[in-house]
């Protein structure tokens, strides 16, 4: 009890410079409203590529554990998988969004997309896949597919305003969850086709996909020259 009224006692006592000053509150400029298919229109990479982390991160959490578990990994080797994956972004973002800055965004994108599509349908049909090559490959497939949402973010401002930044961000997290909520559904209707590794053919169809999107518009030369790209924020 005395830790709790010592702590509201310089709560109070920190209100009080506050309440003092004669500074006024700061002018908030108002925001530009921003729907979904306005940022679709914008910026289609951008949302298409927050969608589609969205659905492979939503299959890959719901469902990794099932996988882990038809592949009769039990459950410490299915938590390392899943630490292992996970802790490729933490390594990865950093070098991939360093290059995002000095070359084309869409052309690393397209490799990313492209790069951990293979790793992902590399485990899904490699027979007899020893459990230090299913680590190193869910590094690679985790470690590059995660990227992507910061990756995609920075696409998106690329194309916006300042006063579009904020409404846009709500757009792109808007995007992300649909797929992350309609993502572990479709996944388990592939993996109800072709077995447990139908869940990584699943999430190579959709990077793959993505790669086919961006590769359409770096050949029509639609992206925007280094140059004129906004800065890569890692993803926290």
């Amino acid at each position: 009890v005395e830790i709790l009224i010592v702590a509201g006692m310089l709560f109070v006592a920190g209100l009080v410079p506050v309440a003092l000053t004669r500074t006024g509150n700061p002018e908030i400029a108002e925001q530009r409203r921003l729907s979904l298919r306005e940022l679709l229109e914008i910026a289609p990479l951008g949302v298409l590529g927050a969608l589609t982390i969205g659905v492979v991160e939503g299959a890959f959490f719901g469902l990794g554990a099932v996988f882990g578990e038809a592949a009769g990994l039990g459950t410490a080797r299915i938590s390392l998988f899943l630490a292992v994956t996970v802790g490729g972004v933490l390594v990865m973002q950093y070098p991939v969004g360093a290059l995002s800055d000095r070359f084309d965004r869409e052309k690393v994108i397209l490799a990313v997309a492209a790069l951990s599509g293979m790793a992902a349908l590399a485990i899904a049909v490699t027979p007899a896949l020893s459990f230090p090559a299913l680590l190193a490959l869910g590094f690679v497939m985790g470690g590059l597919s995660s990227p992507l949402y910061p990756l995609n973010v920075a696409e998106a401002n690329d194309y916006l305003k300042p006063d579009e930044l904020v409404p846009a961000s709500a757009a792109i997290v808007l995007a992300y969850s649909i797929g992350a909520s309609t993502g572990p559904s479709a996944a388990a209707v592939m993996m109800e086709a072709l077995g447990a590794g139908g869940l990584f053919i699943f999430i190579a169809l959709v990077l793959f996909a993505l790669a086919g999107y961006t590769t359409f518009r770096v050949i029509n030369g639609l992206a925007k020259p280094a140059e004129e790209q906004t800065e890569f924020w890692p993803a926290s």
